[in-house]
């Protein structure tokens, strides 16, 4: 039986894994880009589609790497420069 070629991904779409949790923040921060403009970054924590990495942890866990996030983030931009907005 002769097999005929097809174009394309065998596989283009991967499977699907939910995230398993729920998102907690927003972290809002400048950034300045090659041409010199300042221009405010609005990050969700945890990202969307990271379950790899945050997927299966307690609640606290996450808190706790905002927390470390914040901090990085605080060292790099200043204090005054990043804030926080809280999803209810």
């Amino acid at each position: 039986m002769k097999k005929t070629p097809t174009g394309g991904f065998k596989n283009p779409i991967p499977p699907r894994d939910p995230d398993t949790y729920n998102s907690y923040c927003w972290f809002v921060y400048p950034f300045l880009q090659k041409n010199g403009e300042t221009v405010s970054i609005r990050a969700l924590f945890p990202p969307i589609g990271r379950n790899d990495v945050y997927g299966g942890k307690f609640d606290s866990e996450i808190r706790t790497l905002a927390f470390e996030h914040l901090s990085k983030l605080q060292k790099e931009n200043g204090n005054e420069n990043v804030t926080v907005e809280m999803i209810s």
